[in-house]
């Protein structure tokens, strides 16, 4: 037959254990929110990239259309090249 201290001493190493457990399943839920919010965040930057590289070429695009205005006449060529221009910008 088990002494009361051997039985405290058992409740206490299982309490222990249940506490542990517990911890261990909030941490890993604590994990789980931060990969979602890192994996979210990261698709935001992603597309703030994109956009500031739009943002990038639609200037490009409108500095070479001035240009092309300014310094030559518009032939039929220049226009093809500056829709391609865009057409780019826009697909990137």
């Amino acid at each position: 037959m088990e002494s009361d201290s051997e039985t405290r001493w058992k409740t206490d190493i299982v309490q222990r254990l249940n506490d542990f457990e517990v911890a261990k399943q909030e941490t890993e839920q604590r994990a789980e929110n931060f990969c979602a919010v890192n994996t979210a965040m990261s698709k935001e930057v992603d597309r703030l990239k994109y956009l500031q590289q739009l943002q990038h070429q639609i200037k490009k695009f409108k500095a070479r259309r001035s240009n092309c205005m300014e310094h030559e006449t518009v032939s039929g060529l220049s226009i093809l090249v500056l829709c391609w221009d865009l057409a780019l910008c826009v697909v990137r």
